[in-house]
């Protein structure tokens, strides 16, 4: 009984809407998404993991190439292979899978939560849209790679950049440099630790709010500081130079040029950011730079589209909401009366059958 009443609490604390965004998206990632392996990435993680492990210390040299011999190994997701090493051991392939979809489901509840809390996203409708687009761009790039934990931490990231305002400088530059520790030891993507905050200092500056720009900056100081808490230290950015300019880059699919038409919702963001436009645009300016920046990446580099999906939710629920007001569909006006009962059944049902589909 104890067990059942912690499980109705959890319940209790998210909404109908926020269950069946949960339990459809388990669902049909676990359904539709790609197998554990479909990314060979994977088992490399998952084999890095186990080495550091077993020999308890971070190679410095790749220990399986024959090509690399000799050159500096930065394994900049170690953490996030020894995670993920130790939870194979103990839920076995099968379990990674489900791990990899519970990641995900997770990701767009998050964001859900951030667009109706923190981003001021008025209307549940433009929201749901937002979901729909950023679960497309994902689910085509949904394996258990480090990249997950990156959507997190924009997430996280976010949250705490556009609450600065309100709280003691010192508090926020404590959880940039928590959030900036995790993620420079998890994936080379912390990089965009300084994109997202020069969104803000960019805003702050054209603003004339000269007391904020000093605290952005300070911020921007402590998360250099906070980066270098990793096993190379400063030689970490050199990492992440090499595996944006690597020499075999134009023979890896990830990073080729986007083609209209290749990828569904890369192709579905391109018709909706480029019909609704930035400039016509009611969302703030930092939204508009981030929204700019991961729309160029992801054009220039198809794995951009996943980052996109997270970095400019923000943006693209602000243009939703502008298409919504103007045309207020009907269909959508009782969605809340009748349609949340409905898609409540339809996604646990979903959720339930899903749980027996194996794909290790």
């Amino acid at each position: 009984m104890k067990m059942l009443n912690r499980a109705l609490s959890v319940l209790k604390a998210f909404s109908n809407l926020e269950l069946i965004i949960f339990t459809l998206t388990f669902g049909i990632v676990k359904i539709y998404g790609p197998p554990l392996f479909g990314d060979p990435d994977v088992g490399w993680h998952i084999a890095a993991g186990s080495y550091i492990r077993e020999f308890s210390e971070i190679p410095m040299y790749d220990p399986w190439s024959y090509t690399s011999s000799g050159q500096i190994w930065y394994n900049l997701s170690w953490l996030w292979d020894v995670i993920i090493s130790f939870a194979n051991d103990y839920i076995g392939l099968q379990g990674l899978y489900n791990l990899g979809v519970l990641i995900n489901a997770c990701v767009l509840l998050l964001l859900f939560k951030e667009l109706k809390n923190t981003y001021k996203i008025k209307y549940d409708e433009p929201i749901l849209a937002t979901l729909t687009l950023s679960g497309a761009l994902l689910i085509e790039s949904v394996y258990l790679r480090p990249q997950l934990s990156a959507y997190i931490f924009i997430i996280l990231l976010m949250k705490v950049m556009e609450q600065y305002r309100d709280r003691k400088p010192i508090l926020t530059y404590l959880y940039v440099s928590i959030i900036t520790i995790a993620w420079v030891n998890m994936h080379g993507s912390f990089i965009l630790i300084w994109i997202i905050g020069g969104a803000y200092l960019l805003e702050a500056f054209l603003e004339g709010d000269i007391k904020n720009v000093y605290v952005l900056i300070c911020t921007g100081l402590m998360a250099i500081l906070a980066s270098l808490v990793n096993p190379w230290g400063v030689d970490v950015y050199i990492g992440v130079m090499r595996t944006l300019d690597t020499a075999i880059k134009p023979y890896i699919a990830e990073w080729k040029p986007f083609i209209f038409g290749s990828q569904y919702g890369a192709s579905l963001s391109v018709i909706f950011v480029f019909l609704g436009g930035f400039v016509h645009s009611v969302a703030p300016m930092r939204y508009k730079i981030m929204g700019g920046f991961a729309l160029l990446n992801a054009l220039i580099s198809i794995r951009g589209w996943q980052t996109f999906a997270i970095l400019g939710a923000p943006f693209l629920g602000y243009l939703f909401t502008a298409l919504y007001l103007k045309q207020n569909p009907i269909g959508l006006k009782n969605f809340k009366e009748y349609g949340q009962g409905a898609f409540g059944i339809l996604s646990v049902a979903l959720c339930i059958y899903s749980m027996t589909i194996e794909k290790p």
